[in-house]
């Protein structure tokens, strides 16, 4: 059989699915337990096919090509038996009716967006992840034989990212790089005093963060008294080097406030930070 130079195939590893909206989840909020398809049979198949057209000039050269399309899709065999994953298969609903779940195919004309991982983990323990955002509108086939196992073929057909990108493979690789990052500044500062209601909180970086990480688990203010957590919005600027926390409301008067960093943050070689940073200061009266 002819080698097929487009296809890439994948050691055995985990499969994980989540509803796309905006954005495609942080790794520790992707590979959980909750977006896992389960159990895999056979791998996973990923393909990826471009669709060229050739310049040809009068003496039969060809002296440009371009590429005019592209399709890349993901293949994996599922033998763990769940519905909802079947629900992601395909156009259809899942409903909890007395003591039986029911899935209804049928009758719907628009495919839901999905944005699907296979996680594989290589020898040396280091993972290869494979990400993009598809639909499933292959179908499936339920096949019940015998004392055989009934393995259903995940398929997903990759949809163009703003930037065109259709699939991304991140493999993770030894870094010469083996130093957990470190805060330069805190604004404001450790124990201030008197600060305006409607201050931000700076964290000044002394190397660029993976932007990845800059999430509301890593960076939190929280009101003192009850350890509640301030509303608000996180920007990443200055070559990434610096976060910024910017409380949706004004901050309570004469309350002490937590500036917190968790150790989920990383630099752009892997490491993480040493230590959860915790710094304090109180609201102007």
């Amino acid at each position: 059989m002819a080698l097929d130079r487009n296809e890439i195939l994948l050691g055995a590893g985990q499969f994980y699915g989540v509803a796309y909206s905006d954005a495609i989840p942080v790794d520790e909020d992707f590979e959980v337990d909750d977006n896992d398809f389960g159990r895999t049979s056979g791998g996973a198949t990923l393909t990826y096919k471009p669709k060229e057209y050739e310049v040809v000039d009068d003496a039969n050269e060809v002296v440009k090509r371009f590429i005019t399309s592209e399709e890349v899709s993901i293949k994996v065999g599922v033998l763990t038996w769940n519905l909802d994953n079947l629900s992601k298969l395909s156009p259809a609903t899942t409903e909890i009716v007395g003591d039986e779940k029911i899935l209804s195919l049928g009758g719907a004309s628009e495919l839901p967006s999905y944005a699907v991982r296979f996680v594989h983990e290589k020898a040396d323990g280091k993972k290869l992840r494979v990400t993009l955002i598809g639909t499933a509108g292959s179908g499936f086939d339920l096949k019940f034989v015998g004392d055989k196992e009934t393995v259903v073929d995940a398929e997903f057909k990759a949809l163009s990212q703003d930037d065109g990108t259709l699939v991304e493979l991140r493999e993770e690789i030894e870094s010469e790089d083996i130093v957990s990052p470190t805060i330069s500044s805190v604004t404001p500062a450790d124990n201030a005093a008197s600060v305006p209601a409607d201050s931000a909180v700076v964290w000044v970086f002394g190397e660029a963060i993976r932007p990845s990480t800059m999430t509301a688990r890593n960076f939190s203010v929280a009101k003192d008294s009850d350890s509640s957590n301030v509303a608000g919005a996180l920007v990443i600027s200055n070559a990434n080097k610096t976060v910024t926390f910017t409380p949706t409301a004004a901050l309570t008067a004469s309350a002490k406030y937590l500036a917190i960093v968790g150790t989920g943050v990383k630099d752009t070689s892997g490491n993480a930070l040493a230590a959860q940073k915790v710094t304090d200061f109180t609201v102007a009266s």
